[in-house]
Parts: C-alpha cells; structure tokens; sequence
C-alpha cells in the first residue's frame, strides 16, 4: 500500500484492532463479512423478531393479524 487511497476498498472490512511491532511492522485484522453486511442482518433480525413476536401475541389472544399494525411496529417512519 503506497496511499492512503489504496486502502479505500478495505474500509468497510476494518475491525478496530491493529497489531504493531518493531519487527514486523504492523498488522490490520480484516473481517470476513463488511460492517454494512453485518448491520443489515442485525436489522432485518431484530425486525423480524418482532414480527414473530406480534405474531405470537395475536394467535395467543386469538385476535387477527393486521399487516398495517406489523408495519408500524417495524417501522421508524411512517409510510
């Protein structure tokens, strides 16, 4: 790596950890999967989570399953 441009692609895969020696000059552990990757799947899980859970909820009750009142449950806007 000559710049700090060559560097760019990687961003997304940095973990915050880097190893330094004298001797070998330094490490930067790279994860396997981006951090966009592993927050998109932390979202769609916990959204999904909570679809189960209203949908566990009304079948315990015995009340219908609305999709506007899921919708609102998952949403931070409203559509």
């Amino acid at each position: 790596m000559e710049t700090e441009k060559d560097l760019v692609p990687y961003y997304p895969f940095l973990e915050s950890i880097m190893i330094s020696n004298k001797k070998d000059g330094g490490t930067i552990r790279l994860q396997t999967d981006s951090y966009i990757n592993i927050e998109e799947r932390e979202w769609i899980t916990w959204r999904l989570e909570e679809l189960k859970k209203y949908y566990r909820r009304c079948k315990r009750k015995h009340s219908p399953y609305s999709l506007e009142k899921a919708q609102k449950l998952i949403s931070w806007c409203e559509p």
